[in-house]
């Protein structure tokens, strides 16, 4: 990777986790992501929940059904588990995607 290489910017330890995509009949892929949360609308939009989400360096073939396993170390810990992928795809310029996750067991 080069400094200018969007993907340095999401391998960073300090704010990035480690996650493992895995798919039936096709390799496993890992790469680094920024989990956060995102707001979506609740109680028929009149509230809004926070769901998780990873943002990565466009590249990994993430699609909605996908699994992913997170593991985070020290405060992004909490992030670590197993999730469906909701939604993925490009964001801003198209160098950076995000996805959705829906939790199916916490680590």
């Amino acid at each position: 990777m080069h400094d200018d290489d969007p993907a340095v910017f999401f391998d960073d330890p300090f704010w990035s986790v480690q996650v493992t995509r895995e798919r039936a009949l096709v390799d496993a892929v890992t790469f680094p992501a920024i989990p956060g949360e995102a707001d979506a609308a609740a109680l028929d939009g009149h509230a809004l929940a926070p769901r998780r989400q990873i943002a990565y360096a466009t590249g990994p073939d993430v699609v909605d059904g996908d699994t992913l396993i997170i593991v985070g170390q020290g405060a992004l810990a909490r992030f670590s588990g197993s999730y469906r992928a909701r939604e993925p795809g490009p964001v801003n310029d198209g160098l950076e995607s995000r996805c959705l996750l829906q939790l199916i067991a916490p680590a």
